[in-house]
């Protein structure tokens, strides 16, 4: 038995469903998990997994929820999720 501590069961969840099906559904993943999803697949070298979950933050930007996707992004080393969010301020202050 591996017992993961550290990382929250729903984070977990995800990191397996996308070891055994090769994707994760968007509807799972929160901004809090998706921090926690992007160390474990950091922590395990999955990094299809942190470019899955990046790929899905960029998609979910929005007004609401940009300074924490930058934060996060920071973090993690997402360099296109931070990359987007840029853009995404940068538009909207000039939109």
């Amino acid at each position: 038995m591996i017992i993961i501590e550290e990382f929250t069961a729903a984070a977990v969840k995800i990191m397996l469903t996308f070891l055994y099906t090769g994707s994760v559904c968007p509807q799972e993943l929160d901004l809090e998990d998706a921090s926690d999803v992007m160390q474990l697949a950091e922590k395990y070298n999955i990094p299809a997994l942190k470019t899955m979950c990046e790929q899905d933050l960029i998609s979910r930007v929005c007004t609401s929820n940009v300074i924490d996707c930058m934060e996060l992004a920071d973090f993690h080393q997402a360099s296109h999720l931070y990359e987007h969010c840029l853009d995404f301020v940068s538009y909207s202050r000039l939109g």
